[in-house]
């Protein structure tokens, strides 16, 4: 049997036409990074909250005749709270999509799929973001340590474990040091194939230790409206999987290119790999090489801080002098009534736009290890690994960002 997986569906409004070749798996499996509902009022969070309606959704599920599959383990799935969460899973339902990556509590627990006498276990999670599950209400589930006691579960009654994860700094053509070790570690545990997403640009994959780890697939269906400024932002690559006697048999990697037909329509076709050869070879290059990984995720880390992270790491103001007794009773009764952030908002004059931005940097993986390696460069904490090599790279990727 086959598999096929491609990357992130990210908020489409077009009429979509399929490359045929790319629809005939037994079993497709995607990252649906918006979610699909009417719902109108969106969270404060950093960054735009994304939604398509049921329609749209259609016009991408009609295309394929098998089994499809999406994880809505992402940093947007809950971009309008649980009404919206409800909606895509009642969109998934409606449309025989099988979908995983929420609940309550954070319960990480995997679909299970049966085709063609092969149990597949796929598990759906995401870095912790926005939106994300809480003992008190569904949300999207986040990789946490128990997450490997349930791949190794999941390998004993399965025949093929798939871990399909959200997790990378956006527009980077590399995983960071950090990502590497995590993905790695899940194949050491039992998964069979680490389907990554989030970066929206492709990046390498390697064959580790009887797995194969896909870092980062890029865009599968975004607007090119949208996408047109970002440099590598509309094409993908998809990669089919070959499943003999219960086992990983061999795999191929596809090129997917985003095309605009008119302002109405576009198609999704399958490239020639030799077009993006160099490409593909500058992603790979460092899968294996740790100190090029290093000096590259260094160089990423820098520019993002100077250009993005420092910015947004505002320091408090000191609490005026000048606060009147009026000040302090409604300060009084703001924190009695539970209205603390509310408080911290009218006393420092931040918004809750601010705290959310910082609760982005903080609460996600790829941002804190980001922040961590720049800080230690700037401080002289951490050996700085840069070379003209990972100088020229970066200047090459960030030209038209």
């Amino acid at each position: 049997m086959r598999i096929q997986l491609f990357g992130d569906i990210w908020g489409i409004n077009e009429n979509i036409k399929f490359d045929k070749s790319l629809t005939e798996a037994e079993l497709s499996i995607c990252d649906l990074e918006t979610p699909v509902t009417d719902a109108q009022k969106g969270i404060v969070k950093a960054g735009p909250c994304l939604k398509s309606s049921l329609e749209n959704f259609k016009k991408i599920r009609n295309n394929f005749p098998n089994k499809f599959m999406v994880s809505i383990a992402n940093n947007h799935t809950g971009d309008f709270g649980e009404d919206g969460i409800n909606d895509t899973i009642n969109a998934c339902k409606e449309t025989q999509t099988i979908y995983g990556g929420v609940s309550n509590n954070n319960q990480q627990e995997p679909m299970i799929i049966q085709q063609n006498g092969v149990s597949i276990a796929v598990f759906c999670i995401a870095e912790k973001q926005f939106g994300v599950s809480q003992r008190s209400s569904i949300g999207v589930d986040y990789f946490s340590p128990n997450l490997y006691q349930k791949i190794r579960q999941a390998k004993a009654t399965n025949d093929i474990v798939i871990v399909s994860i959200h997790a990378a700094a956006e527009m980077s053509r590399w995983p960071s040091p950090q990502i590497q070790e995590l993905f790695r570690s899940y194949i050491d545990c039992g998964a069979d194939i680490i389907h990554g997403h989030h970066a929206h640009v492709p990046q390498g994959w390697e064959e580790y230790h009887n797995g194969l780890i896909l870092y980062g697939l890029g865009n599968f269906v975004v607007s090119p409206q949208r996408w047109s400024q970002r440099q590598n932002g509309l094409w993908s690559l998809s990669v089919t999987i070959e499943i003999v006697d219960k086992k990983v048999k061999s795999f191929q990697i596809i090129p997917v290119i985003i095309n605009s037909v008119d302002n109405d329509t576009i198609e999704i076709k399958a490239g020639n790999i030799n077009s993006y050869a160099d490409y593909i070879a500058e992603a790979n290059y460092p899968i294996n090489n740790s100190n090029a990984l290093e000096a590259l995720w260094q160089e990423f880390a820098m520019i993002m801080f100077e250009t993005h992270y420092g910015k947004s790491l505002k320091v408090i103001p000191p609490t005026p002098k000048n606060i009147t007794i009026k000040d302090k009773i409604s300060d009084i009764k703001l924190v009695a009534s539970g209205k603390y952030d509310k408080f911290l908002c009218r006393r420092n004059q931040l918004s809750k736009q601010d705290y959310a931005v910082w609760y982005h940097l903080f609460d996600c993986l790829s941002h804190q290890s980001a922040i961590e390696t720049a800080l230690g460069i700037l401080s002289g904490q951490l050996t700085d690994l840069r070379t003209p090599y990972s100088k020229k790279m970066l200047e090459k990727y960030f030209q038209s960002l």
